[in-house]
């Protein structure tokens, strides 16, 4: 038995679709590369530990 979605399917761009737009809006300091379906996200700060609040704060918010 196969499993997932074939790429280039309709199916697959209407599930990216509803799996992008359910991401929260990134903040100051955070971005959120949208390219497949692992998006990388990038926090900036020159304090390290300003730059894990960043990334915690975003990942909570992507947890509610």
């Amino acid at each position: 038995m196969r499993t997932g979605v074939d790429k280039g399917r309709i199916m697959c761009l209407v599930l990216f679709s509803l799996y992008v737009n359910d991401m929260p809006t990134p903040f100051r300091h955070v971005e959120l590369v949208l390219y497949t379906d692992n998006p990388p996200i990038i926090a900036t700060s020159s304090q390290p530990a300003l730059l894990i609040s960043y990334l915690v704060a975003y990942l909570s918010d992507i947890g509610r």
